[in-house]
Order: C-alpha cells, then sequence, then structure tokens
C-alpha cells in the first residue's frame, strides 16, 4: 500500500468510535488533509466504517418524522463484484494529483508524479496532455525568472516588489519567492531610510548625497529621481584635444562640485553635441581624460563632456570641435635602383593626395608651402629618376585631407632617405644542359660580383635586370650559392618536371634578377619486360629516380600510334606505389592480336601531355600464326622444253590476313636460291588484295626463265610478326 493509503488508514482509524464517523468530521478532515478524496471514496475504501448522517444536513425534519429509523444509518457492505468495479486504480490517483499540482503551479511535485506515471503507465493516453502542460509550465518559469534576473541585475527594487507581490496571489509555489522577497524588501528599506534622511535635512549637498545613496539601493527609486532632477549638477569645464598617431586625446577639468558626478563622454561629426544624446557615447566614467582610437582619417569630429548625477545631466557641457584627424602615411619604404629611387606607401582612407618634398643627404626638416618637389594624387609609390648614382637623397612624403568646409589640410609627413648605389650587372646567359641524372650549368658574369642561382617549380615573377634587396633573395626558392669567380655549377635534382633556374647578381646589397632558363628533368622509364601468361600480359619496366607516375597506352594497331587517335587507344595512369606493390602493370583479357604499347614517365598525375617524357615502345604480337605457302609450277611441252612458269600460293585462312599486310615480293638469283632480298631480283609483288582466294596462280614472265636460276618469296616488310613464310624444297623453286 502506498504511503498516502497508509497515513489516510492511521488518521481515518484515530477518528472512528464504535466503527462509526461523523459525516459533518469526515468532511472536515478530507478538506483539510486530502482534498484529492471524496466521501463516495471513503464508502468504497472502508466498508465496514459506519458514516453517521447529519439528519439537519442532509434531511429535512419532516422525512426524519416518517422514518426516525434514518437518522442513524447503517451503510451496506457492496459486494465483491461492486467493489472491485468502484475502486479507482493507482493511474487516476496519479492524474488527479498531478492536475491538482499544475493547477497550484507547482512544478517540483507536478515534475515528480509525472516521472512516477512515466514510469508505471508509460501507455496512458493523457501523457502527451500532461507532458504539453508541464512544459507550458516550465516556460512561464523561466521567463519569469529571466523577468526577475533583469530586475535584480538592473537593481529596480521598486518595480521587482509589484512583481513579486502578483506572483504570491498568482503563483504561490513559484521557486525561491520567499528569498527574492526578503532581498527586495532589504533593498527597500534601505532606500526608505535614506528617503527620510532627505526629507529631514534641508542642505542642498547632504541632500544630494542621501538621494544618491537611495539610488544606489533602488536605482528606479521614483522619489530620488524626482528630486535630483531638480538638481542637476554642473557642467565639467576647459576641454582640451590633441591629435595623436592613432588616437585623439581628450582631457578635461571637473565642475566646482562633483558629487556622485560621473562623466558621459559623446562623438559625433560636425558640429559639437548638444544635449545628452547628441551623438554617440563613447563612456561613462569618473576619469577626466579618454583616447579615442576608433577614428578614421579624413572625417572631422567634435566632442562633448556632460555631467550625470542619478541619471540626471549636467544643462551644458564642455565641448570642442570639429577636428579633421590627419593620418601619415603607411608602410613607407624606400629602395636605391640604377638611377632611380623607388618609394612606396599605403594610403590612409580618404586622403585626396600626396606631397613629397625632397633634399640631399637628409630629408626635408618640415613641409614648404609652394615648394613640394611632387605633387600627386592618391597613389601608392613614386620613382625618382632625377638621381645621380652614389648620392644620398631624402624625403618628406605628407598626405592631403580636405576638411567639412572643403579646405585643405596636411600632415607632418614621414621621412626616408637612402643612398644610390651602382647595382652589378645582370647575367644574360646561362647554359643549362642535363648529363647522367645531372644539371650542369654554366654562365658569364663580371668581376667582383657574388652569384646565386636560384631552383625553382615555378618561374620567378620578377622581370630580368629588376633590382631586389639581397636579404629577400633567400625567399626566392633553393639557393646554390657559387663561390666568388666562378662559372660553372652542377645541380642533382630532387624530383621529376620543370626546373626553373635564375642567376642573380649579388653587390652591395642589392641583387639584379638575370635571364632564367626552365629544363624539364623526366628521363623515360627503361628496360621493359614482359610475359604473356593464359589471357594476361605482365609488364615491368625500370623507373628513374623521383619518379613515382606513369601513363601506359596500348592497342592493336600500330597506326593507332601514328595518327593518335585516341578514342581506339587504352589508357591508364598508374602510381610507383600500385606499381610496386603489384610488383608490375597487368593487361588482363588479352586476346590473339597484335599489342602495342607505349610507357611515359609523368610528373605529376594530371600533367599535360607536353610535359611527359619520350614514350618506351612495346610491340607484343599475340595473334594466331597465319601460313603463306608456295612453289614455282613448271610446264613441259611434250618434246620436254619449258614453256612457261607459275607462282603458285597457298593460304587456308587467307580471310584472316589483315588489310595491311606489306607485300609479297617474288625474286630470283642465278647459281643459288637468294637468301636476302638485297641479293636478288624482282621478278614481281603480290599485294593484299590479289589474295582473293585460299590459293592462287600468277604467270610469270618468260624473261625470267633461265638456267640455273632459282626464286624465293620474300615480304616487303616485316611489320606483321603472326605471318609466316613456309619457304618449299629447292626444286619447287627452280625457274629451269
Amino acid at each position: 500500500m502506498e504511503e498516502w493509503r497508509q497515513l489516510l488508514d492511521d488518521q481515518i482509524y484515530g477518528l472512528v468510535f464504535n466503527d462509526s464517523i461523523s459525516l459533518k468530521e469526515l468532511n472536515l478532515f478530507l478538506k483539510r488533509f486530502f482534498s484529492g478524496v471524496t466521501v463516495e471514496d471513503i464508502r468504497t475504501w472502508y466498508p465496514d466504517i459506519h458514516i453517521i448522517v447529519d439528519e439537519v444536513e442532509e434531511h429535512p425534519a419532516s422525512d426524519l418524522a416518517e422514518d426516525e429509523d434514518r437518522v442513524v444509518m447503517d451503510i451496506e457492505s457492496p459486494s465483491r463484484e461492486q467493489l472491485e468495479s468502484n475502486l479507482p486504480t493507482r493511474t487516476t490517483e496519479l492524474l488527479g494529483n498531478i492536475r491538482e499540482q499544475l493547477i497550484l503551479k507547482d512544478l517540483v511535485k507536478a515534475k515528480a508524479l509525472l516521472a512516477q506515471l512515466e514510469a508505471s503507465y508509460g501507455d496512458e493516453q493523457s501523457l502527451p496532455e500532461l507532458r504539453k502542460a508541464l512544459e507550458a509550465l516550465i516556460v512561464e518559469i523561466e521567463n519569469l525568472q529571466i523577468e526577475i534576473g533583469r530586475l535584480e541585475s538592473a537593481e529596480k527594487y521598486y518595480e521587482l516588489k509589484r512583481k513579486i507581490d502578483l506572483l504570491e496571489i498568482s503563483f504561490p509555489k513559484y521557486p525561491g519567492l520567499n528569498e527574492i522577497k526578503l532581498k527586495t524588501e532589504d533593498k527597500i528599506k534601505v532606500a526608505e531610510s535614506y528617503l527620510n534622511h532627505a526629507r529631514r535635512t534641508s542642505a542642498g549637498k547632504e541632500k544630494v548625497n542621501y538621494y544618491l545613496h537611495a539610488l544606489d539601493a533602488c536605482k528606479d527609486c521614483a522619489e530620488a529621481i524626482s528630486a535630483l532632477s531638480l538638481l542637476p549638477p554642473d557642467a565639467p569645464t576647459n576641454l582640451q584635444i590633441e591629435q595623436q598617431p592613432n588616437c585623439i586625446s581628450l582631457k578635461w577639468a571637473s565642475p566646482a562640485s562633483d558629487l556622485g558626478v560621473v562623466y558621459r563622454l559623446l562623438k559625433k561629426k560636425g558640429d559639437p553635441p548638444t544635449h545628452p544624446e547628441d551623438g554617440e557615447v563613447l563612456a561613462e566614467m569618473t576619469n577626466q581624460h579618454y583616447n579615442d582610437t576608433n577614428v578614421l582619417s579624413g572625417e572631422s569630429y567634435s566632442y562633448g563632456v556632460f555631467s550625470m548625477r542619478g541619471g540626471i545631466s549636467s544643462t551644458s557641457s564642455a565641448s570642442t570641435g570639429p577636428l579633421l584627424f590627419v593620418a601619415e602615411v603607411l608602410e613607407a619604404s624606400i629602395v636605391p635602383g640604377y638611377r632611380k629611387v623607388h618609394l612606396r606607401w599605403q594610403l590612409p582612407s580618404n586622403v585626396k593626395g600626396v606631397e613629397i618634398f625632397r633634399s640631399l643627404n637628409n630629408a626635408p626638416s618640415r613641409r614648404v608651402i609652394g615648394d613640394a618637389f611632387a605633387r600627386l594624387d592618391p597613389v601608392k609609390e613614386f620613382i625618382d629618376k632625377d638621381v645621380y648614382d652614389n648620392i644620398t637623397y631624402g624625403y618628406l612624403i605628407c598626405t592631403i585631407f580636405e576638411d567639412y568646409k572643403g579646405f585643405e589640410r596636411f600632415s607632418n609627413g614621414i621621412k626616408l632617405s637612402a643612398k644610390t648605389l651602382t647595382p652589378p650587372l645582370p647575367i644574360s646567359t646561362l647554359e643549362v644542359k642535363l648529363d647522367a641524372e645531372q644539371f650542369h650549368l654554366k654562365w658569364e658574369a663580371s668581376s667582383n660580383n657574388s652569384i646565386i642561382i636560384v631552383v625553382s617549380d615555378q618561374p620567378l615573377n620578377i622581370d630580368y635586370a629588376s633590382i631586389i634587396d639581397e636579404a629577400k633573395v633567400t625567399e626566392l626558392g633553393q639557393l646554390l650559392m657559387i663561390s666568388e669567380d666562378t662559372k660553372y655549377a652542377t645541380y642533382s635534382p630532387q624530383r621529376v618536371g620543370q626546373h626553373y633556374f635564375t642567376p642573380i647578381s649579388v653587390s652591395n646589397g642589392l641583387g639584379v634578377i638575370g635571364k632564367n632558363v626552365n629544363v624539364n628533368y623526366l628521363p623515360p622509364l627503361t628496360n621493359p619486360q614482359f610475359s604473356i601468361g593464359g589471357k594476361e600480359l605482365f609488364l615491368e619496366w625500370n623507373w628513374p629516380a623521383h619518379s613515382s607516375w606513369a601513363h601506359i597506352e596500348y592497342c592493336n594497331d600500330l597506326f593507332v600510334f601514328e595518327r593518335a587517335d585516341t578514342r581506339e587507344m587504352v589508357t591508364k595512369v598508374i602510381s610507383r606505389k600500385d606499381y610496386e606493390i603489384n610488383q608490375g602493370f597487368a593487361l588482363k583479357n588479352l586476346e590473339k592480336k597484335p599489342y602495342f604499347i607505349r610507357l611515359f614517365n609523368l610528373p605529376s598525375p594530371d600533367a599535360n601531355p607536353m610535359d611527359w617524357s619520350k614514350p618506351l615502345v612495346i610491340e607484343v604480337d599475340n595473334s594466331t600464326e597465319i601460313g603463306i605457302k608456295y612453289h614455282i609450277k613448271l610446264n613441259y611441252n611434250l618434246f620436254g622444253k619449258l614453256k612457261g612458269a607459275f607462282l603458285h600460293i597457298s593460304c587456308p585462312e587467307f580471310d584472316k590476313i589483315p588489310d595491311n599486310v606489306p607485300a609479297l615480293e617474288l625474286l630470283y638469283k642465278t647459281g643459288g636460291i637468294p637468301v636476302q632480298k638485297e641479293s636478288g631480283k624482282l621478278i614481281l609483288s603480290v599485294s593484299r588484295f590479289q589474295l582473293t582466294k585460299p590459293d592462287i596462280s600468277i604467270e610469270l614472265s618468260n624473261e625470267f626463265l633461265g638456267a640455273n636460276r632459282y626464286a624465293k618469296l620474300f615480304f616487303e616488310h616485316d611489320a606483321i610478326k603472326n605471318l609466316r613464310l613456309y619457304h618449299p624444297s629447292r626444286e619447287n623453286l627452280q625457274l629451269f
């Protein structure tokens, strides 16, 4: 049995006397301690207890006179079936209790009861509705907490007190309400105490002090705010403004009476601020100085400082402006060159132009009106070509701005100076040759200059004969340091692909860019080996150093390569890593055809074909051999005299002979069989198109018949390797 039922049992049986209980006492008991339980519940749960009904409460006197037995009622116990049908389930009890706690807005109890219901009766249909109601209660509490937190942070305790008074009525179970109420009442007591002091004193300074203390306790103390509005603070005085390199510096003097005063500093473009809300509020502080770093060159700014006390401002302010913020050029640099001095800088915002002043040896000390060496639009560089070598020139770079009235204003200027130098001559010719996987470099250069060779995988983005600072040479790429007066060097490549070599002449801290040369280091693949097993052709080759990628092309017709018809070629790119894992490359599903293969070394898997190595060509003939037989047939007359001869050719597989088969040439030789084509003389040529059937005979001209002559058939060339000529015996090659 649940704890509350045990408690109910104890209390009910404590009220029972002689197995009876008064209906009036029962109602009072339930209303006070078990408001969710009705009299009907008690009758059902405790059928052995007699409930004595008050006749005055439930029966008219006339009814009682008719039946006096009704004054004391003995409630009969219900049957077992009636009892079981009327007993409320635990689910019904929990639902009733949850709804009661939601109405009372008791979040803690409602959460606990809902969790108990979910754990025991997860299929209850009312659960979604109850969860939704609980979530709404949580949101309501969170919103109230945010509002209360906002009032506490703002120290508005009078407003918070009104909020608490409403919560005590509408939300008595709000968590932590008593603690908030006590804190709020304490703050208001402090404020009221100071208000009482202020009401009793007539001294103005003391009144102000008490009202300020009241506002310290409660920022929304209406009486203090109203009183202080009649006693505004004095304004600060003597606002001074000065431009610094990266800010505008301000300082001011405090008023005669600065009790409880903070200073509100305002910034505004154009005219000075006229009231405490007129412009951007930079700060509210007790200090009397401020550096405004959020300034933009070319803009005019005005400033005002108001005294603030308890939210009430002085009726006037200390103000000044407008002041134009003037900035110098940024990142100014000077680079002396050959008969020129190159000045560079970055422009500040809103600049209208640049003036440059020049003098010998040292930069001009100040700007002289009308004496500018150059007046420029807002550009970022200037090249002074009116210079001589080995002379120091000084420059003063001033910026030009316009104020809000359109008048020109100038900066004090940035000073630079440099001594012009005679740079070394650039190297105009550089020879680079590749030999035995090593680059050999050679050049011509003037003496007394150091030479540095920059090796890079991209051309340097610097023009020939350009002058750079020697310190920046190290940023250009890999360096080959060359001894003075040396005019040759070697370099071992560390990778495949294009190598760019740029010579730099160095002297007096300057480097001069020479003519660059690029050489592609991409040696071909070598030593091809192949083997055929079943329907697989397995290829192997040697990789050059630093090579990582290979491109493979193959087809069944050499003519495809000659006309570069990629539609009929199979191509594949493989990595050296995959090659080594598989110990080679396998061409699968091999057919009975000739295979023509080309291998290229690649600098990268997606390299342009123009950057591939020379191809390694492999021919593999996997065709079924086609045999061609022939012999010389001689005709004699009745008297045994030779009257004619025929070349008889037989080829059972003549239809498999490819169209590009070379022509057959019949050659003869006197005194023996011609062993090579060069030793015989041509009788006739038989093209592929004459082989129209398995057996053909071609008559030979009688002019080639003669004593001790022999003929032999040759291919015009040996391009088709699966064709084979079967030569007959000597007597079948006779022409006599």
